[in-house]
């Protein structure tokens, strides 16, 4: 047998191993460490947003905020090249915000307010080896987030929530670091808030569109938003350490600039100081002087409180005519002071005096609302009734008042209601003649009402158009496609309307096409004329069950779901319920021998409003008719005549008995037959306004020969020989000559 002797020698063996450990260590150096080490980036980065998510929620607080920065820990390697820590730079790149506004004074003054704000975005960029380059811009409390030349945004703004919160950055900052680094952001402004209508905000965006899509205007990088009315603030915070903003203006708090006393009558006097931003400055040192010897002020020499408010009490003692002065620097206020003899008729001939007790308001336990009452009395303390008492509150961002005018019963006593809005401390004043009297509270513990169990809510604005207020109005609330449908249950029985106190409103879900379009009518209590008010839709609760109520929202209503029309009444006509084309249905048919007198109406319907709309939904297979309005009695009533196979729209009334035909007519027929159409009557003593699928079609006055008064009630009508007549729906709301504007702000997550 031949043996092969020839063999790999130990060398070439171990060159072999070697080589094979070096191809082994490259593909691990180049392959395997830089994925892991891309992993370890892409970590930091998520980290790095998280504490982004943490500092805007801090800045929006009012207090120091800290923002801290991490770099990427990679592991060390035997025999393998780790990379140097990757480093990341951050700086401030300033811009300006424009605001103008009317805003009301503590004192209840309104100011017209137009200031250019500046501020800074921050930036931080991380600059990764493996993962790629990440920047974050921080613009407005919104948060973006740039990768690959692509920009999203990654946290939502909360600039505008229930008005304007601005947070402005202030000074300078441009670093590079390659180790982590904390940076604090120190507070120099904040703590005012100030109610504020007619508010509008324009700044050029980093991302415009993240704005646009919250449906604001956008031109280029310019982005404008109005506000109707709401809450204005300014927290202003700079990276280096100093004090704070001086003072710049001295307000008085009192709501009159003038007071008539009689000797012994104690009056307290505020005033309070602010920054350029609006903001309280406290722990200033406030001189108090009284001129004309009229009286004397405790204490001369005051210190401004954490809500930058300085009090003194005056005390009249001689009569005569002075004033009350407060000083700091070179800004000063003055009251105005006549204090008169007791005997005197221009004074001392009322006493008012609260009879609630100054102190702390903890709405934690007391709750929101509190009634306040006050007594007015003679000089021999017999209470005297029918006397007009004012109030005024020193700062209606804190307490608000749903009067600010009451007279006194039989027991000389007058009330009014207080609503808690926030933390803060309030002077409410009352007044009557001469005579005055201050109540004084300290509100604690106002948290913002949320609904429990919901995750997600709008706060929509109603404006008031028609200049006259209005009460329990339904109004029309219409979602789209900017709405977020996957956070509300598929049917909209999550759906939940508040005030801006937490109280449920009624509402009624017209339309509902889950992930395009909604219709949902709101009663709203109250709105008041030419001014807002703000109500909440909130979504997002899988275990809720839907409180659509038609019955509670509009002044009549009767969808017919529950099959049973015992509870209305026909005349000439066959009425039943019905299911119909997936509905459930009035079904109407005329008989008996009359024309046009065949009509069904509802027993328990008693509108009680001269002008009001009538809104159904109806489907008539041979179509001559349709609602019936300003129902009297049998003999007494308008009827729409919906008259496809004449192509018209006929307005044929019954008066004292007589169908009088063909009054007024108008081409072409707003509807087509077998098919269903939504009709609202807008319906005033001497006229009537006709609407079908929104469109207004005929506009029409009555003569007063075919006027009625006295009517009660709505219905449906159709011709002998016409029809049948199907109804879906029927409703009756209130009337404005110019409807509510709503507007439906951002998104708030709970």
């Amino acid at each position: 047998m031949l043996r092969d002797s020839r063999g790999v020698s130990p060398v070439i063996g171990f060159i072999l191993l070697l080589q094979i450990l070096i191809i082994f260590l490259a593909f691990v150096q180049t392959t395997l460490i830089p994925d892991q080490l891309k992993r370890i980036e892409a970590d930091n980065v998520k980290v790095i947003k998280s504490e982004f998510d943490k500092f805007s929620a801090e800045i929006s607080s009012g207090e120091n905020a800290y923002l801290v920065v991490k770099t990427p820990q990679y592991p060390d390697y035997l025999f393998l090249l780790t990379p140097e820590p990757a480093g990341f730079s951050i700086r401030l790149e300033p811009f300006t915000i424009n605001v103008s506004m009317n805003l009301t004074l503590p004192n209840g003054t309104e100011v017209r307010v137009e200031r250019a704000f500046e501020s800074a975005r921050l930036y931080l960029t991380v600059e990764n080896y493996f993962y790629p380059d990440t920047t974050f811009v921080l613009e407005n409390t919104a948060l973006f987030q740039e990768s690959n030349g692509r920009v999203a945004a990654v946290g939502d703004q909360k600039m505008v929530k229930n008005g304007l919160n601005l947070v402005l950055i202030r000074g300078e900052m441009s670093s590079a670091y390659n180790s982590p680094h904390e940076f604090a952001f120190h507070v120099v402004s904040s703590g005012g808030r100030y109610y504020a209508k007619n508010i509008t905000v324009s700044f050029d965006s980093y991302y415009p569109n993240y704005w646009r899509g919250l449906g604001y205007n956008v031109t280029g990088n310019r982005v404008s938003i109005e506000i109707p009315s709401g809450f204005f603030s300014a927290t202003v915070l700079s990276p280096v350490e100093g004090g704070r903003e001086r003072a710049q203006a001295m307000i008085k708090l009192n709501p009159f600039d003038s007071y008539t006393l009689s000797p012994g009558d104690t009056v307290d006097f505020e005033v309070q100081l602010i920054d350029r931003y609006l903001n309280p400055v406290a722990g200033e040192r406030i001189n108090v002087t009284v001129s004309g010897g009229v009286g004397t002020a405790t204490p001369d020499l005051t210190e401004t409180d954490t809500a930058g408010v300085a009090r003194a009490t005056f005390r009249a003692t001689t009569p005569g005519t002075g004033s009350v002065t407060f000083t700091y620097a070179n800004l000063s206020q003055s009251y105005e002071v006549t204090v008169k003899s007791t005997g005197s008729a221009a004074g001392g001939i009322l006493q008012v005096s609260w009879l609630n007790t100054s102190g702390t308001w903890d709405v934690g336990t007391s709750g929101f609302l509190r009634l306040l009452a006050v007594k007015v009395t003679d000089t021999s303390g017999q209470p005297i009734p029918s006397v007009p008492v004012s109030f005024a509150v020193s700062n209606t961002s804190v307490v608000e008042l749903n009067t600010t005018s009451a007279y006194t019963n039989a027991d000389g006593i007058a009330y009014t209601l207080a609503f808690a809005k926030s933390n803060g401390s309030v002077s409410i004043y009352a007044f009557a003649g001469d005579a005055g009297d201050v109540l004084s509270y300290s509100v604690v513990n106002v948290t913002k009402f949320w609904l429990a169990g919901w995750s997600y809510r709008v706060p929509i604005t109603i404006q008031e158009n028609s200049g006259t207020g209005l009460t329990d109005y339904q109004v029309l609330i219409t979602l789209d496609g900017s709405f977020n449908w996957s956070a509300t249950s598929s049917d909209g029985s999550d759906v939940r309307f508040t005030d801006e106190f937490g109280n449920a409103l009624s509402y009624w879900i017209e339309e509902w096409n889950y992930g395009t379009s909604a219709k949902i009518w709101v009663k709203v209590p109250s709105i008041p004329a030419s001014g807002t008010t703000t109500i909440y839709l909130y979504y997002g609760n899988s275990a809720a069950n839907s409180e659509s109520n038609g019955t509670s929202t509009f002044v009549f209503f009767d969808d017919f779901d529950d099959g049973d029309v015992s509870d209305w009444y026909s005349k000439n006509a066959w009425i039943t319920g019905l299911a119909f084309s997936g509905r459930n249905v009035l079904y109407l048919y005329p008989t008996g021998s009359t024309s046009f007198q065949h009509f069904a109406v509802p027993l328990n319907c008693n509108i009680g409003l001269q002008d009001y709309i009538v809104g159904a939904y109806i489907y008539d297979r041979n179509p001559a008719g349709s609602v019936l309005l300003h129902y009297v009695d049998d003999g007494n009533w308008w009827g729409m005549e919906l008259y496809t196979g004449g192509n018209r729209d006929i307005f044929r009334p019954y008066i004292g008995g007589v169908d009088k035909g063909w009054v007024y007519t108008h081409w072409p027929c707003s509807i087509s037959a077998r098919t269903w159409y939504k009709i609202e009557v807008e319906a005033h003593p001497d006229s009537f306004r006709l609407y079908v699928d929104g469109t207004l079609t005929w506009s029409q006055s009555v003569a007063s020969a075919y006027q009625l008064t006295g009517y009660s009630k709505v219905g449906f009508v159709e011709h002998l020989g016409y029809g049948p007549l199907y109804a879906d729906y029927i409703y009756v709301r209130k009337y404005a000559s110019s409807e509510p504007t709503v507007i439906i702000g951002p998104e708030e997550r709970y």
